[in-house]
Formats: C-alpha cells, sequence, structure tokens
C-alpha cells in the first residue's frame, strides 16, 4: 500500500511533463495523417495529368506564358519542324558562301601580268600572293618559285662537292670478289630492296663520309674506307646481276662486288 501511495505521488508531480509529451505525441500523428493525405492528393493529381485524364488550369499561369504554351500545342509538327529545316539549311548556306573564296582568289588573273608564268599556276595561297604583291617584279618571282616547287625543282637533288681532291665521284674500280668473312667494304651496309643503283649507293656512302661504295646481289650496298684489294679483282663481266632500282645497270653478282668511289678522300 505504501508503494502505491509513492508511485501515485510520483506520477502527480510530474503530470504535467506527462501532458506536454502526451500533446506532442498527438500533434506528431495527426501531422503525419495530414502529410500522407495531402502527398496521396498531389501523387493522384500528377498521374490524372500524365495519363491525360487531368484538366490543366491556367488560371493562375502569367497571361504571356499561358498564350506561349497554348501556341506550341496548337502548332501542327510538320510545319515546325519544316521551319527548322528551311533555318538550318540557310544557316549551312551561309556559312559555305561565307567560306566561298572569291572568283579572284582562286584564278590567276593574267591580264595584270606583264609577264608569262612560267607554268600553269592554281595554288590559291600562291595566286593569293601574286595579287597581293606590289611590283611586277615581286609577282615574277613568287610565281617562278611556285613552278619551281611545282616541278619539284626548287632546291638541287644533291650538293656538289668542293674539297680539293684527286678523287672522282662515281668513278668505277671495277668487279671484285667480297668474302662474308672478310668484307671488302666493312663500314656500313644496308639492303635496297626497290631502289639499290651505283648512284643511290655512292650517295648513301658519300652522306655517311665514305670513301668507296660498292654494289652486290642486285640490292646490296656497302661503304667503307679501305680500297680493295687488287688480288680480288674480277673480269667485269663476273658482276652481271641488275639492279634492283635500275635494270639498266650491273650490281655485282653473287659475292661479286662493282666498286665505285664517292668523291671524297682521306684528306678531306
Amino acid at each position: 500500500m505504501a508503494g502505491r501511495v509513492i508511485d501515485f505521488r510520483w506520477i502527480k508531480r510530474y503530470r504535467v511533463f506527462f501532458i506536454a509529451g502526451g500533446f506532442i505525441l498527438v500533434l506528431q500523428v495527426f501531422l503525419a495523417y495530414v502529410f500522407i493525405i495531402i502527398s496521396d492528393a498531389n501523387d493522384r493529381t500528377t498521374y490524372e495529368y500524365l495519363s491525360g485524364r487531368g484538366n490543366l488550369n491556367f488560371d493562375g499561369v502569367d497571361e504571356k506564358h499561358r498564350l506561349q504554351n497554348l501556341s506550341v500545342r496548337r502548332f501542327n509538327k510538320e510545319p515546325y519542324l519544316q521551319v527548322e529545316y528551311e533555318e538550318s539549311s540557310l544557316n549551312i548556306l551561309s556559312v559555305s558562301n561565307k567560306n566561298k573564296l572569291p572568283p579572284d582568289k582562286v584564278s590567276l588573273r593574267l591580264e595584270d601580268l606583264d609577264f608569262v608564268p612560267p607554268c600553269d599556276i592554281r595554288v590559291k595561297e600562291a595566286i593569293s600572293s601574286i595579287h597581293r604583291a606590289k611590283t611586277q617584279q615581286c609577282k615574277q618571282i613568287i610565281a617562278n618559285v611556285t613552278c619551281l616547287i611545282v616541278k619539284n625543282q626548287l632546291y638541287p637533288k644533291s650538293l656538289p662537292h668542293l674539297c680539293p681532291t684527286d678523287f672522282i665521284v662515281g668513278k668505277s674500280l671495277g668487279c671484285y670478289e667480297d668474302d662474308v668473312t672478310t668484307r671488302l667494304l666493312s663500314g656500313y651496309s644496308v639492303v635496297l630492296k626497290n631502289i639499290n643503283s651505283p648512284q643511290n649507293c655512292i650517295s648513301i656512302c658519300l652522306q655517311n663520309g665514305y670513301l668507296y661504295a660498292g654494289v652486290q646481289f642486285g640490292s646490296e650496298c656497302f661503304c667503307g674506307n679501305d680500297q680493295p684489294s687488287s688480288t680480288a679483282r674480277k673480269p667485269d663481266s663476273s658482276c652481271n646481276m641488275k639492279c634492283s632500282g635500275d635494270p639498266k645497270e650491273a650490281c655485282g653478282g653473287y659475292y661479286k662486288m662493282n666498286v665505285y668511289q664517292t668523291g671524297l678522300s682521306s684528306k678531306c
């Protein structure tokens, strides 16, 4: 009995807190219920709009935006797409016309020149440069250089060797027998499957600073600085294999080598 009285007094002492807690709990349950109802109503309305069964209300929408939205709905898709296509076509035409060069930029005005170009100039950059040049002399120089470029003649294929020497570029020393263990020319070698010739091999050896060049087995090129021994000399008829780059020329044979001077000497 005493325990019950103590419990009753304890509850009576904190009854304000119990009442406040109960009120808060009831309020939360009520708010949750209202939120669920509102959310369900919104979902239902949205579903009706998406499915087409609902009606949009434009009363609260700005008049300007309402008219724009209605006009978009009333447009037929085909005319609208046609307008877009026509506008894009006009844009493409305007870009192409913008990038298209004027007629005077693509053809050379010969009537403005007091000379005849050495070739038919069709390079638009060269034509533009000639038209922009102020004097006839400048125009002619540009035309001459352009024609040399077109004919691949602007630069020489090889530079002359001006070092004083008794060696002669391309001088043939004859046909020699080679050996796989002790090569006649052991400085450098390369296989030129389709372009081997005495001239090409001499050019390669000259550029690499060698005194002698030799062609062998039709497609092989050898370079070296030691002159072949006279004991290895063979008749020229022994070097009878056609060159891979020039069938009219002989490029050695089977362990037979045509040897040439490159024009360099050990004194240079």
